[in-house]
């Protein structure tokens, strides 16, 4: 067997009965065909992979599609895949790749437009990346300028000209595409 595989014989075996029951809550509320379904894709899935950063929706359509099989859907597969995976991350260390992720590189997209409009970019900064992408993240389908003028109502946002803020969720929601978290 390939030494970057997932081996049986040297790793522990994650355990289905042991995430069932320390996730009791998440089982009940699913039902355990659902989360076996679910546990046992995600498994085969790390198992089988050398990425290391893998995007939540990955493990979401994988879910969604072993379900479809047996004429189920999942509305929620975003709770389902983040229970799974802390129970999974001592045994694989793995993390779900999401926007949170790639907080310096969007630091860095963000900048130089800020900087246009005002003087002090570092007093917008931070909490414009986490408001777009909190926005981004809670959309089923983004659009910018919804995006835009969600962020311009926030009064913290009072002093920055509306220009900026549509420029600023633009890039972003670029930046996002090229990364793979927003399909166009």
């Amino acid at each position: 067997m390939d030494d970057d595989m997932f081996d049986l014989f040297s790793s522990p075996i994650p355990d289905y009965e042991e995430f069932a029951r320390t996730n009791e809550r998440i089982v009940k509320q699913y039902g355990n065909l659902i989360m076996r379904s679910a546990f046992d894709e995600i498994v085969a899935f790390l198992s089988s992979t050398k990425e290391r950063a893998i995007p939540d929706d990955v493990f979401k359509q994988r879910i969604n599609a072993r379900l479809k099989a047996d004429r189920i859907q999942v509305l929620n597969a975003e709770e389902i895949v983040s229970s799974i995976m802390k129970y999974l991350e001592p045994y694989f260390g793995y993390t779900i790749d999401s926007m949170d992720y790639h907080y310096e590189e969007g630091r860095k997209v963000l900048w130089p437009i800020l900087a246009r409009y005002v003087d002090d970019p570092a007093r917008y900064i931070d909490s414009l990346f986490k408001d777009i992408t909190r926005h981004f993240s809670n959309q089923r389908h983004i659009s910018v300028m919804d995006t835009a003028n969600v962020v311009v109502s926030y009064k913290r946002y009072a002093d920055l000209p509306e220009e900026a803020v549509v420029y600023a969720v633009d890039a972003l929601f670029d930046f996002f595409v090229e990364k793979g978290f927003i399909a166009t």
